[in-house]
């Protein structure tokens, strides 16, 4: 059978003996039947019938009838079982891995191994709980037949051994075909979030969108099909082969056997009748053939996922201790010295790097960083706050040297919007909420009317513009009131007026409540005007440079209140 999928169903799991005892009953209750009625039907060669055969046959049933419920009921909840505890696993691991590794492994990879191969998984455990009764079935039929003829044994061994070969083969052969499916449906699935993800540049560029429906989405489909209808195509020989087999071996009991046994023409039909009993089960193991290499090879994936999904065992102990994350309310300095990272090597790629980076910024302070795209900017906020580890150089927090171990504590002391932020409808670890300050947010923000927070979570959320949602965004961070702020073109797609307020009330109050915020952001008229009123760097190609040092903001004189 299929060692990987028994594993994932039993492991962990216990009194799976009694779904094996269940199973072997059946199967034995089905041959006892096909005896039982063998036996019966010679009553009428001789004008009697046994009742004594009617109440065994109806014991036997109803033995088959409970065993094989309560093995099917159980197999299906011990498989619902392990794909639920599967996926909280993966769940679990992936809120651990590192940022670096999630980038790596994809959202589409992580999405499609846990919907799809979740179902793969159910429908090769339903077979599995047919196919085991199946076999036991399928071998006391033959003792069965060794009974009645040793010669008729012979003859089906060989055309079993035969099928068993084959089916083996077979099986191998479609789990490497399947193999190469999922990965080729990574790369489709992967393509098709290049499509949606980015339909507002694909729409705008109908050379864009051409090359990328012709010669990868399309493509990659083609190429999925092909794969797919080769694998049916060998589905359906083994199944055509494996049928065919069985009508040999009816012609050969039928014609072949008289010939070379002295068997009665009753212990043929008995025989024969035998044969045709064993087909269905038979046709339960040739049928789930390929749903069991699917099963298998769905296992495999979601076991290479996690895998792949690498986690600090220490970091992760220390964070299930709530008594162990950040008590104070206050960082007072960020230093880096010298700090250098450099994202992993890829195949034909050249990696990306940052640094030496030598940065300070106290509570209090605001941090505007500037740079075109691709400067470094984003890898430089993910490096502040914990995200990525440096390759290299030194971060300190208020005089204290942050080791790797460190980073998932300080992590939680940031309150972030990245340009790419995820806006949660719901306020997430944060049990109690002051609604009153969350109205007045709302007003402040011009979002009455918009949105509402209504049993815990914010309405219409999906509906919002860009501008709406990250003022929302905005709101859940002070909500927040973590010591360090971060925001990524926060003020981006806003209306001056409140580009004007997020600038000259909401950002000054944060440092004047001796918060750390840094800004990225291109609003120059809105930068302080010199060295002393506030600082100002730019990030080029992987390197901070001093602003006004190389610039001269303009002046705008705005209302601070």
């Amino acid at each position: 059978m299929n060692s990987k999928l028994v594993q994932f169903l039993t492991e962990g799991q216990e009194n799976t003996w009694r779904i094996v005892a269940c199973s072997f009953i059946s199967g034995i209750a089905v041959a006892a039947m096909i005896v039982i009625i063998n036996i019966a039907s010679q009553g009428y060669a001789q004008e009697r019938v046994d009742l004594r055969f009617f109440a065994l046959f109806t014991v036997t049933l109803i033995i088959y009838i409970l065993t094989k419920k309560y093995a099917l009921s159980r197999t299906a909840d011990l498989a619902q079982s392990a794909i639920f505890e599967s996926r909280i696993r993966i769940s679990d691991k992936l809120r651990h891995t590192d940022l670096v590794d999630f980038e790596r492994i994809g959202k589409s990879v992580i999405f499609t191994t846990l919907s799809e191969n979740t179902e793969a998984i159910m429908a090769a455990a339903k077979i599995l709980a047919e196919s085991f009764p199946a076999l036991i079935m399928l071998f006391f039929s033959f003792l069965y037949v060794s009974h009645l003829s040793m010669t008729a044994f012979k003859l089906i061994l060989f055309m079993m051994i035969f099928l068993v070969v084959l089916f083996l083969y077979f099986q191998r052969s479609l789990t490497e075909d399947l193999r190469k499916s999922v990965v080729i449906e990574e790369s489709f699935f992967t393509t098709l979030q290049h499509l949606i993800s980015g339909f507002q540049e694909i729409k705008v560029n109908q050379v864009k969108s051409e090359d990328l429906f012709t010669n990868h989405l399309q493509r990659i489909s083609n190429e999925a099909c092909q794969v797919k209808i080769e694998t049916e195509q060998k589905y359906t020989h083994f199944t055509i082969f494996s049928n065919t087999i069985v009508y040999v071996l009816l012609a050969s009991i039928v014609f072949l056997l008289p010939q070379i046994s002295d068997l009665k023409g009753s212990e043929i039909t008995a025989i024969i009748s035998v044969v045709l009993f064993i087909m269905g089960p038979i046709g339960i193991l040739v049928g789930g053939a390929a749903v069991l290499a699917k099963g298998d090879v769905a296992v495999e994936t979601l076991e290479k996922l996690e895998a792949s999904l690498q986690e600090k065992e220490e970091m992760d102990l220390e964070l299930m201790d709530e008594s162990l994350l950040p008590k104070t309310t206050s960082i007072q300095q960020i230093q880096f010295e010298n700090v250098c990272f450099e994202y992993p090597h890829l195949k034909h790629q050249q990696t990306f790097s940052i640094g030496p980076l030598s940065l300070t910024v106290k509570a209090g302070e605001v941090l505007y960083i500037v740079g075109g795209n691709g400067s470094g900017k984003s890898t430089l906020l993910k490096l502040i706050t914990g995200l990525y580890s440096p390759k290299s150089g030194i971060i300190r927090v208020d005089d204290q040297i942050l080791t790797e171990m460190d980073q998932h504590r300080f992590r939680n002391y940031f309150s972030i919007i990245f340009t790419n932020f995820y806006l949660f409808d719901r306020l997430y670890g944060m049990p109690s909420v002051d609604r009153e300050e969350i109205h007045r947010l709302l007003k402040e923000m011009k979002l009455e009317g918009k949105t509402h927070y209504v049993k815990g979570r914010f309405t219409n959320t999906t509906n919002l513009s860009t501008g709406q949602k990250k003022r929302l965004a905005l709101i859940v961070a002070l909500m927040e009131d973590k010591p360090i702020y971060i925001f990524d073109e926060v003020a981006a797609d806003q209306d001056p007026t409140f580009r004007q307020h997020f600038y000259q009330h909401t950002v000054k109050r944060l440092a004047e409540r001796g918060k750390i915020v840094i800004l990225v952001s291109h609003d120059e008229a809105y930068f302080p005007q010199n060295e002393c009123e506030g600082k100002v760097v730019r990030m080029d190609f992987g390197q901070l440079s001093p602003y006004f040092a190389s610039h001269n903001p303009p002046v705008l004189s705005v209302d601070a209140s």
